[in-house]
């Protein structure tokens, strides 16, 4: 499901009036660069040499706290671990992470209603599908675009196709700052376009914002 929404997002690419042929080649290999995690790691954390005791509530949560703090200290001077994965494979979420070009779906959110190999694929796409999009998209949005295709922070893009972007991303803008919550509270567009960016990217299979700008 991963692969043919990635396949789809490249192939939007290539429809938007304002990005160059140069960064749309970029884009779609920053897209096909794009490491998917799903389910839960190759390599579990060990975790045998911290002690719980059941009566002991205060000390387990210091030594957890101590083992977590020491595994974190360990990476100094050290190479990336790019099989690491940042959330438990119990908690109902994914994310994504620019600077490694991933992106994670626990085993949690892998689960009825979301997904199940017992539902029409019309239906998965549907629900966990467009939260793979979802996070696919927050690689290109205000803040994941500013990273290139190997994680770097980097201007990759041209300025006009930066401008065009920004011209569309107004539009998105515009869109959430018309919401109102309550009498006289207002979404602040510009707050929360990245979200915003990501969910239209997530439902709009031609990856452009829903209002269309």
């Amino acid at each position: 499901m991963i692969v043919a929404i990635e396949q789809a997002f490249e192939r939007g690419l290539v429809t938007l009036p304002w990005m160059d042929a140069g960064t749309q080649a970029r884009a779609q290999a920053k897209a096909r660069g794009l490491s998917n995690m799903v389910g839960y790691p190759d390599r579990w954390r060990d975790y045998s040499q911290v002690k719980v005791e059941r009566a002991d509530y205060f000390g387990a949560v210091v030594a957890a706290s101590r083992a977590e703090l020491a595994r974190e200290m360990q990476k100094a001077d050290r190479p990336v671990d790019r099989q690491e994965w940042l959330m438990p494979v119990s908690v109902l979420n994914a994310y994504t992470n620019p600077l490694t070009l991933e992106m994670a779906f626990p085993a949690a959110i892998l689960q009825p209603p979301l997904f199940s190999i017992e539902l029409p694929m019309a239906v998965n796409f549907g629900a966990i599908g467009s939260i793979m999009g979802h996070e696919l998209t927050h690689h290109f949005d205000d803040e994941g675009s500013t990273f290139d295709e190997t994680g770097a922070l980097a201007a990759w893009w041209t300025p006009a196709a930066r401008a065009g972007f920004d011209a569309a991303a107004s539009c998105v803008v515009s869109q959430y700052d018309a919401y109102e919550v309550l009498p006289g509270l207002r979404v602040r567009g510009k707050q929360t376009l990245g979200e915003n960016i990501a969910d239209a990217g997530g439902l709009n299979t031609r990856t452009r914002p829903m209002c269309d700008g």
